[in-house]
C-alpha cells in the first residue's frame, strides 16, 4: 500500500506495504474488506486533506496533503497492522511519537527524521522486532533517555538518533545486543556517562559517531575489536586517559579532538579531515620513514670514517715513495732529498767514506 503525503513545505512518502492480506487477517479477526475500510477511515479521520484522482475507494492510491504542523497522533497507527515501512521524513510533523507505534509489529523501516517531534522515544518501540532501519534524527526537541528496550531490535542494521536532545547514558547492556548494526549515530545530543564496553560486541559496525555529547571516562580498548570500523568520531566530549592503539588505517574519518585530556592523540589533516595519529601510528611512521633515514646517516658516517682511516694508512707509504723518489729521474729530482740521503749514507761524511786524504790545490788561470 502506498500513500503519497505532501506538505506545504516539502513532500514526503509514506510507504505502507502489505505483507499479505492473510497476515492482516490473522493479526486481526477481521475480513480483508473490513481491514481496508478501517485503514481508509483512519486516514479520513486524521484531519489530513485527501485528494483522490481518479476517484477510487482504494486508499493505497490516495494523495494526502498534510499541514506542515500536523500531528502524527491524529493518525490512528494501530489501524495499520500490516504496515511494513513508515517514511515521513521532512514533513514538519509535530507532537510526540506515541506508544501506539509499538503495535505495528510488521514494520521493518521507520524514517521520521527532519520533523518537530517532542517528548521521548516510546519504550513500546522495543516490540518492533522486525525493524532493520530506525531514523529519528534531526527532530531537535526529541528528549529523554534512550529506552533500554531498544536492545530487543536484534535485526537492526541502521540506527540514527542524532541531533536531538537525548540525555542519560547509553543503555547497557542493551546496545551491545544489536550485533547486526553497521551504522550507529548518536551525535549532537546530551548523552553522558562512558562509552559502553559492550560496544565491542557490535563487530559489523562500520560507522560510529558520538561527537558533541557529554561522554566522559576513557576510550574502552574494546573499540579495537571493531575491525570493520571506518568512521569513528567521538570528538567534542569529555574523554580522558590513553588512546588505545587502533590497527585500522583505512579511515574515512577518525576524530578524537576537543576532549579533556587524551594521551597519544595528535590531530593531523588527512582524507579531508582530522585523522588518527596515535602512538601506534607514530611507531609505524617511525619504522617506515625515520628508521631508514637514521640507518642511512649511520652508514654514511661509518663510510666517511673508513675512508679517512684508509687515507691515513696509505699516506705514510706514499710519503716514503715521494721522499725516496727515483734518484735517476730528472722529473722526480729533489735536491734537498738527495743531499739528505747522501749525509745519511756517508754518516755525515765520515772519514771512512772518503776516497783519498790528500790536500787540494788551487789552479789559477
Amino acid at each position: 500500500m502506498e500513500v503519497v503525503v505532501s506538505s506545504v513545505v516539502m513532500a514526503a512518502l509514506v510507504m505502507v506495504h502489505r505483507v499479505s492480506m492473510a497476515d492482516a487477517v490473522s493479526t486481526r479477526s477481521s475480513s480483508p474488506s473490513q481491514v481496508v475500510v478501517s485503514e481508509a477511515d483512519a486516514l479520513r479521520n486524521s484531519g489530513w486533506t485527501m485528494w483522490v484522482d481518479p476517484v477510487t475507494s482504494n486508499h493505497c492510491n490516495w494523495i494526502i496533503t498534510m499541514d506542515p504542523w500536523g500531528e502524527l497522533s491524529k493518525l490512528k497507527l494501530s489501524t495499520f497492522l500490516a504496515l511494513n515501512s513508515l517514511i515521513l521524513s521532512g514533513t514538519g510533523i509535530t507532537g510526540s511519537i506515541t506508544g501506539e507505534i509499538g503495535s505495528l509489529t510488521n514494520l521493518t523501516d521507520i524514517h521520521l527524521s527532519g520533523n518537530y517531534f517532542n517528548g521521548g522515544i516510546p519504550h513500546q518501540i522495543g516490540s518492533l522486532t522486525k525493524l532493520t532501519h530506525l531514523d529519528l534524527s534531526h527532530n531537535f526537541e526529541l528528549n529523554g533517555s534512550i529506552p533500554h528496550q531498544i536492545g530487543s531490535l536484534i535485526k537492526l542494521i541502521y540506527l540514527d538518533l542524532s541531533w536531538n536532545k537525548l540525555t542519560g547514558v547509553m543503555p547497557s547492556p542493551s546496545l551491545g545486543h544489536l550485533t547486526r548494526l553497521t551504522y550507529l549515530n548518536l551525535c549532537g545530543n546530551q548523552i553522558n556517562g562512558s562509552i559502553l564496553l559492550e560496544i565491542g560486541n557490535i563487530e559489523n559496525l562500520v560507522f560510529l559517531d558520538l561527537h558533541r555529547n557529554l561522554v566522559s571516562g576513557e576510550i574502552p580498548p574494546q573499540l579495537r575489536l571493531l575491525k570493520k570500523l571506518e568512521h569513528l568520531d567521538i570528538s567534542i566530549n569529555r574523554l580522558s586517559g590513553k588512546v588505545p592503539p587502533f590497527r585500522n588505517y583505512n579511515w574515512t574519518k577518525f576524530d578524537l579532538s576537543d576532549n579533556d585530556h587524551l594521551k597519544g592523540y595528535k590531530p593531523s589533516l588527512c582524507n579531508g579531515g582530522e585523522t588518527q595519529t596515535t602512538t601506534t601510528h607514530s611507531s609505524l611512521l617511525f619504522i617506515l620513514i625515520y628508521l631508514p633515514l637514521t640507518l642511512f646517516f649511520v652508514i654514511l658516517i661509518l663510510g666517511l670514517a673508513f675512508l679517512r682511516w684508509k687515507k691515513r694508512r696509505v699516506q705514510p707509504e706514499s710519503m716514503a715513495t715521494r721522499k725516496n723518489g727515483d734518484l735517476f729521474s730528472i722529473w722526480d729530482y729533489d735536491g734537498s732529498i738527495a743531499f739528505e740521503d747522501i749525509i745519511l749514507a756517508t754518516q755525515d761524511f765520515d772519514i771512512g767514506y772518503c776516497i783519498g786524504s790528500r790536500g787540494y790545490a788551487w789552479q789559477r788561470l
